[in-house]
């Protein structure tokens, strides 16, 4: 297996070539006009991978074989997806704590492939807010993890079941304390209705986490263990929400509903 991988690893073309061959087969100018390669270049790269099983010759055109297509789909693709994420993302990272992250899903980073950073710009700081209430309001269902106190989230939550999105919230004993003592209210009225569910994590929150049917946003803390108020990760990709919802069922397997 190590020298099927080197075969793909030592070269830049040959993993440029079957990350290109991934969706189908290719000719010859096809291969030279999307890696911006000449013939004598890429050929024998091209040989290489079809000594290793790796590519296979019909025709004029080229194509992966069943082995080809196993180790750029479980191999090379998440590897090279999760190298282009993190690099893409790095100060994000290395600044902030992913301990919380169960390690099958801190493996499955390559899902997030699509998202990127969300910066607030202190002088227009009402303006991210705007935009997360408009794609709330347009989505069908709402997953939330906080250990954040906000003020104005009971009312426009409630606003939002009563226009029948199905919402599960995972709170912390801290943050749904705090809710009942000063919107009491809003509280019953929230669980009265048969779309909404509020969850008690029993443990540390060093996140934030809120997804729906077509929006992703994720925060871990900082690695001193502060809130970041300024910056979270976001996506629309169907495997970011997939990524999130993994997460979420994990945490709320830690969970007791209120």
């Amino acid at each position: 297996m190590t020298k099927l991988l080197d075969a793909f690893f030592f070269s830049e073309k040959r993993k440029n070539l079957v990350l290109f061959l991934r969706d189908g087969a290719k000719n010859l100018t096809e291969i030279k006009d999307s890696l911006d390669v000449k013939a004598p270049a890429i050929i024998p790269q091209i040989r290489i991978l079809e000594e290793k099983n790796i590519v296979i010759q019909k025709g004029k055109e080229y194509f992966l074989t069943d082995i080809g297509q196993i180790l750029t789909d479980y191999y090379i693709c998440p590897l090279v997806d999760t190298l282009n994420l993190v690099e893409k993302n790095q100060k994000f990272f290395n600044a902030h704590d992913l301990l919380m992250i169960p390690k099958a899903l801190l493996k499955q980073l390559y899902k997030l492939k699509g998202c990127g950073l969300n910066q607030v710009d202190l002088q227009n700081i009402y303006e991210p807010h705007r935009l997360f209430i408009e794609i709330l309001s347009s989505s069908k269902w709402i997953k939330a993890v906080t250990p954040i106190f906000n003020p104005s989230y009971p009312d426009f939550f409630l606003q939002l079941a009563k226009q029948e999105k199905e919402i599960i919230l995972i709170l912390t004993p801290e943050v749904y304390q705090r809710t009942e003592a000063k919107f009491n209210n809003l509280i019953a009225e929230f669980l009265d209705l048969n779309n909404t569910h509020i969850y008690i994590y029993n443990d540390k929150l060093k996140l934030t986490m809120i997804f729906t049917d077509h929006y992703f946003s994720f925060t871990p803390f900082f690695k001193d263990g502060s809130y970041d108020s300024q910056r979270n990760l976001i996506g629309t990709e169907p495997s970011a929400i997939s990524w999130g919802t993994e997460f979420f069922n994990y945490l709320l397997n830690n969970s007791n509903k209120i």
